[in-house]
């Protein structure tokens, strides 16, 4: 059977109430389900503390990645 490595990547832009609950509940279920994945996280130039909450979740996760664009790039 072939392993199959899941990514999701999830745009965010001022989610700083919302971002470590989503993270959480996203690995509680990926734990129990994929054998394999990872979380891209692209915060598209947030103004609140979504930036710093994001590094802090990278730092502790082998299988993040944070993409940080220096403004808000919208549907551009």
């Amino acid at each position: 059977m072939t392993k199959v490595k899941l990514t999701l990547v999830v745009p965010c832009y001022n989610e700083e109430e919302s971002v470590i609950e989503f993270y959480s509940e996203v690995t509680r279920v990926f734990k129990e389900k994929v054998d394999d994945y990872e979380l891209v996280f692209v915060n598209d130039g947030s103004r609140d503390k979504t930036p710093q909450i994001l590094k802090a979740i990278y730092e502790k996760a082998d299988n993040v990645k944070v993409v940080n664009f220096s403004r808000n790039f919208g549907k551009e």
